[in-house]
């Protein structure tokens, strides 16, 4: 098992246990592992999993918080992991195939923070302190397919 693995699964029990500190901790490691995976351009074929599930649990942590503008920001970065790494695997078809999916399922989970976000705001419109464009998009949400 990788390390970014024993990090994810550490990073699930603490969750579970509801220990959110130490969760967002262990996969906030989990990210750090898999960005210098990339910087070294590793071509494993686990790499878009592991950009995916390490992203994508640190969100949904940090969504258990209440910290949903610092989850989209995540999920944001996984987006351009995705597409750099899309980019520099234009010659590895297989590769730039995991990329596309990886992508895709960034993209999905963006738009259920977005539709959480909004929910949460249109039921305690008081309570928002969450940003309209990021809830309802900017131009900027054209480019990233969303």
């Amino acid at each position: 098992m990788d390390v970014w693995q024993n990090l994810i699964r550490c990073g699930d029990q603490h969750l579970h246990n509801a220990v959110l500190d130490e969760a967002e901790l262990a996969y906030i490691r989990a990210c750090e592992h898999i960005e210098k995976r990339l910087l070294l351009n590793d071509n494993s074929s686990d790499v878009v999993e592991a950009v995916v599930t390490s992203y994508h649990s640190l969100a949904e942590c940090l969504k258990c918080q209440g910290r949903y503008l610092t989850a989209m920001e995540v999920l944001l970065k996984a987006h351009q992991l995705m597409s750099d790494g899309l980019r520099q695997s234009a010659h590895l078809p297989q590769k730039r195939a995991a990329f596309v999916e990886g992508r895709r399922k960034t993209i999905a989970e963006i738009k259920y923070f977005q539709w959480i976000m909004r929910m949460s705001r249109d039921a305690n419109p008081a309570d928002a302190e969450v940003h309209p464009e990021v809830i309802y998009g900017t131009s900027q949400d054209s480019r990233l397919g969303l």
